[in-house]
């Protein structure tokens, strides 16, 4: 076990780790029992270096020593703390704009230190700087806890105007995440249902045709590094090609026809019913010809409501795995989970947020991210 309080690498590295070394992973809940415990799993099969930020119980510290663990404490403080309190009283003071009076000026200096010394915001920090290669929270804290640490320090990246949330969703009889580590060549077994990507159940309440398309955008690129295939996007409603006129269906189509404008390659449909989007028998005769439908492996749904009761249910009715929320549109990986989920889920989403990592690493942005103050 190792304990760091200032910066471990210079900036301007490439991702951390090495072809020998593994990636720093952070932590923000170092307290919760089960973040202790994966954390643990990925430090002994060599998969991340597991960074806990604050104080994990005594007990636990005593574990980690015993164990030779080279799990790494990180506390909040130091050159680091200072670095983040000063970056968010200057994005605080460039979101209210030049007008705030003295009051407000120390009123943000307060809340900046605070959320400085907040493990979210800390952990995030530690991605935004280039120390680590992605960030998990959310066994306690809930997801908006989550996005807001992480649009605070990390923020969208460039030309994303709102992050979304996706659920990668793999079934009993399909290839499972856990098949491999990050790296390794083990074999694929068969599947006969091959793993979706559920969009967006976990940040915009009530999307707009423009977000229902960033959001079908975001999850066909985040498709290629978490499914291993090309994204096949269907754009999910009540209705299939018109069956039923209502404008929220129409909102559907109409987002459909604006990722075909904005990336003609890409191949969507929508609206659609979700058997059509599934089913090939029901796609030839609801939606023949369609370029996806019978195969999508991308569902976007209309609604944060629908989105997050369907992960659920099929999770909890089908024996599906759901690993999420991964937050698309961030300029580096940090990712949330659900409060109600295992050990073997913190795992899962740790080895996928490594895989976010290395795909931002191959396409030349793993630098450190240039600190801008994005407005909320």
């Amino acid at each position: 076990m190792a304990e760091a309080d200032e910066f471990p690498r210079p900036a301007g590295a490439p991702l951390p780790g090495g072809p020998d070394t593994p990636p720093p992973l952070v932590f923000a809940e170092s307290a919760e029992p089960r973040v202790l415990e994966a954390a643990l799993r990925l430090d002994r099969a060599g998969e991340a270096a597991p960074w806990l930020v604050g104080d994990p119980p005594p007990e636990w510290r005593e574990r980690l020593r015993r164990e030779g663990s080279r799990i790494r404490i990180v506390r909040p403080g130091g050159e680091r703390l200072r670095r983040l309190a000063a970056f968010l009283r200057h994005r605080s003071s460039a979101n209210s704009g030049a007008a705030a009076d003295s009051t407000d000026s120390d009123t943000g200096a307060d809340r900046a230190e605070a959320e400085a010394r907040d493990p979210l915001f800390f952990a995030d920090w530690l991605v935004a700087t280039g120390e680590a290669a992605g960030a998990i929270a959310g066994a306690r804290a809930t997801t908006a806890e989550v996005v807001r640490a992480a649009l605070r320090t990390i923020g969208p990246r460039p030309g994303v105007r709102r992050i979304s949330g996706a659920f990668l969703m793999e079934f009993p009889d399909s290839e499972s995440s856990d098949r491999e580590s990050p790296g390794s060549a083990s074999p694929r077994s068969a599947a006969r249902r091959p793993p979706l990507l559920f969009t967006d159940g976990a940040v915009i309440p009530e999307p707009g045709v423009a977000d229902l398309a960033e959001i079908a955008l975001l999850a066909a690129d985040a498709a290629k590094t978490l499914l291993d295939e090309e994204p096949r996007v269907a754009m999910l409603s009540f209705s299939t090609r018109g069956s039923a006129d209502h404008p929220k269906a129409r909102r559907m189509a109409e987002a459909a026809e604006r990722v075909r404008r904005l990336r003609p390659d890409l191949p969507v449909d929508g609206e659609l019913q979700a058997d059509a989007a599934l089913v090939p028998e029901i796609a030839s005769r609801k939606a023949p010809g369609s370029p996806v439908a019978g195969r999508a492996n991308v569902l976007v749904f209309p609604d944060l409501a629908s989105g997050n009761l369907a992960y659920k249910l099929v999770e909890r009715l089908a024996g599906a795995t759901a690993t999420g929320p991964l937050l698309l549109g961030l300029a580096a990986p940090a990712n949330d989970l659900s409060r109600g989920a295992g050990v073997e889920d913190l795992v899962r989403l740790a080895r996928l947020t490594l895989r976010q990592a290395r795909d931002r690493e191959a396409s030349g942005a793993a630098a450190p991210l240039p600190l801008r103050p994005n407005r909320l």
